[in-house]
């Protein structure tokens, strides 16, 4: 008989966007499942997809930081509170302009679109020069080591 399944598996992305709950023992995973099911037998759902989905991810974040299970995510350096809400108007402005189907509300997209990617690009430059003159201040200070290190995470970017 010939195996069908690779030996090697390929890896795949997480989404950024995820929460992650590291599960411990057992006897931590069933005490964090029964938790989850309680809280969810007590919601309501109303209908509204967004809503309820927003409800969900809120009972299994609580019920994570409940069990001291929940693992914070790494953010992305240079976004911060401004960016987040440019991007949630965008994406407003967007389900606003699908609904309408109205140029008007199209430029205003298209604008806001513009605006939010110049700020996204603005941040991360200025949060990338920072990181490189931190770099440039160690090697001047002859910390060798925290230099180093400083470029290999600037050349390896952003992981997970």
């Amino acid at each position: 008989m010939t195996q069908l399944i690779p030996k090697n598996k390929n890896k795949t992305r997480v989404s950024k966007n995820i929460t992650k709950v590291s599960l411990g023992t057992h006897e931590e995973q069933e005490k964090y499942e029964k938790s989850i099911d309680r809280e969810l037998k007590e919601i309501q759902l109303e209908g509204h997809i967004n809503e309820d989905w927003e409800k969900i991810k809120q009972i299994i974040s609580n019920v994570a930081k409940e069990c001291n299970k929940y693992v914070s995510q790494k953010k992305k350096n240079g976004f911060d509170d401004e960016c987040q809400q440019e991007i949630k108007e965008r994406s407003k402005l967007r389900t606003e302009m699908l609904i309408k189907g109205k140029i008007e509300a199209r430029n205003d997209y298209e604008k806001h679109s513009k605006k939010v990617r110049k700020v996204l690009r603005t941040k991360k430059r200025k949060c990338t020069t920072d990181k490189l003159k931190e770099i440039e201040e160690n090697y001047k200070n002859r910390e060798t080591r925290n230099s180093y290190q400083g470029v290999k995470t600037e050349r390896r970017g952003y992981q997970l």
